[in-house]
């Protein structure tokens, strides 16, 4: 392998949690967080935070029930609590849950296992850690109450990002050995599939989030290639996302 291509992969490479220092980070320079039992952890404030504002402007009903479907550290929970949600936490893991958390296999017919519904289910961060992701939307839309608001974001398959990066390396971002072994990334989602299984689960998107994890001030050189690849996007064909793609969806 020449040195260009060597370079390219290492600035396309994506933060493992074993790497949370690398300046080549495609994910940039927002620090991970880690659970009570010190595992790595991908989310960061600013991504917890535009993924509450997408649910604090569709959900506007006081008090509402909302599930927490791959709670993981619990962190998202809490912030729900803390504006004012009824939230029930579950995860795979509940031990590593910073907050009450109920164990649940999202690779099942899970919504069985609940004896209620919910009038919002989110599951962030979660479908491209499945085996099969449209079995999951149709577990969450089982759980939600008439008119009841699903909230989901993914990894973008074919945002700008992930675009250029398979262009050069055969992997999409955030899919790599690395990421399989680290953080149990399978399943690499684009926008046009994640539109079909809302089509097929009769769910109607009533918003679209598009989330670039990228620093406006380059920290590192990720940060500056992300910044430099921003000028190819008009000549991209397609919806072009950037790292995460999130919907409120209602039923």
């Amino acid at each position: 392998m020449n040195a260009a291509l060597k370079a390219i992969r290492g600035i396309s490479k994506e933060l493992d949690p074993r790497e949370a220092g690398s300046p080549f980070s495609l994910r940039g320079s927002h620090p991970p967080i880690a659970d009570k039992a010190g595992h790595g952890m991908t989310s960061s404030d600013a991504f917890q935070d535009a993924m509450l504002d997408l649910v604090v402007s569709e959900l506007r009903e006081p008090g509402a029930s909302v599930l927490d479907l791959g709670a993981g550290a619990g962190l998202f929970s809490q912030l729900l609590t803390d504006k004012g949600f009824e939230v029930t936490s579950a995860d795979l893991h509940p031990e590593r849950c910073t907050v009450p958390c109920r164990a649940v296999d999202l690779n099942s017919a899970f919504s069985a296992g609940f004896d209620r519904k919910f009038d919002a289910v989110c599951i962030f961060e979660v479908l491209e850690h499945l085996e099969n992701p449209r079995l999951a939307l149709r577990e969450c839309k089982n759980l939600l109450k008439p008119g009841g608001l699903l909230f989901v974001s993914t990894p973008d398959a074919s945002g700008l990002y992930s675009r250029l990066k398979f262009a050069f390396t055969g992997e999409f971002a955030m899919f790599s050995d690395e990421n399989y072994d680290a953080i149990g990334h399978m399943t690499p989602i684009s926008y046009w599939q994640i539109r079909k299984m809302f089509k097929e689960c009769a769910l109607e998107v009533v918003r679209q989030v598009d989330y670039d994890g990228s620093a406006i001030v380059p920290r590192t050189l990720g940060d500056a290639a992300k910044l430099a690849m921003r000028a190819l996007r008009p000549f991209l064909g397609g919806h072009v996302g950037w790292h995460v793609m999130a919907f409120a969806c209602r039923k």
